[in-house]
């Protein structure tokens, strides 16, 4: 693996894209995290906390329950953060979010949604932070 092997916790991501690969929802992310005067490396270790906890779970991980200190590969380390990023999102309170943030129709595909990454205007439209309603 060309030495990507670290411990997970030690992983060192940027916040772009870390949301769902939605621009717009990453950006809200760091956009509050910069308001409580967060950096990405405050948001990793509270997602740790919370992944070994247990109160935070990722689906991308193949080896068994993931930890903050399981020996991952960078390509994992960046699916599971972001995941672990978007429970994080999801759970900040919507009163701490800009009104025209909260304000955002949910897209009815939600998280699954597609077109949040293709087009920009629709995912600064709607919120992808919700679940799936179509077709359920």
């Amino acid at each position: 693996c060309r030495g990507c092997l670290q411990q997970f916790q030690q992983a060192q991501f940027g916040l772009a894209t870390l949301v769902n690969k939605n621009v717009t929802e990453s950006k809200i992310l760091a956009d509050y995290l910069r308001a409580g005067g967060k950096e990405v490396h405050d948001l990793l270790t509270e997602c740790m906390k919370k992944l070994d906890d247990g109160v935070y779970v990722t689906q991308a991980s193949v080896a068994g329950r993931l930890k903050s200190d399981t020996i991952i590969c960078n390509r994992c380390a960046n699916l599971n953060f972001s995941e672990l990023a978007y429970q994080y999102r999801r759970d900040i309170p919507r009163e701490a979010l800009p009104v025209a943030v909260r304000s955002r129709p949910d897209c009815h595909w939600g998280q699954e949604c597609r077109t949040q990454w293709s087009k920009p205007h629709h995912a600064e439209r709607f919120n992808h932070i919700c679940v799936r309603t179509r077709f359920d």
